[in-house]
């Protein structure tokens, strides 16, 4: 590779510079504890709580996939489905509920987590 141009990007870069191309806000997910638990009542417990609370496509995907990446329209009901539907941070929240989220912006600037 000594001879070839490159880009390397970290993951926060790179998703920004895609919300940026598709000018479009964006929402990061890592669903952290379903993956890194062996607690299988903890995670079952959460499954079904947020199985309660978002549309079915979002709960199916965070079964099949630790990291996913949501394409919105409105940067304001990104917003509030991210304050009404996930914890505001991990202080106080058990590993098997907690789920990172991310929103960019469309001009691909991390605006708000729950890190």
């Amino acid at each position: 590779m000594n001879n070839t141009e490159y880009q390397i990007y970290d993951l926060q870069t790179f998703i920004g510079r895609y919300a940026a191309l598709a000018g479009k806000p964006l929402i990061y997910f890592r669903v952290y504890g379903w993956n890194n638990s062996t607690d299988v009542a903890a995670i079952n417990s959460s499954i079904a709580l947020y199985e309660s609370m978002l549309p079915v496509d979002f709960t199916t995907l965070f079964k099949d996939s630790e990291y996913l990446v949501v394409e919105m329209e409105s940067i304001t009901e990104a917003e509030k489905f991210l304050t009404d539907n996930f914890p505001a941070s991990q202080e106080g929240v058990s590993k098997e509920r907690y789920i990172f989220y991310a929103l960019y912006n469309d001009q691909g600037q991390v605006i708000m987590d729950n890190e």
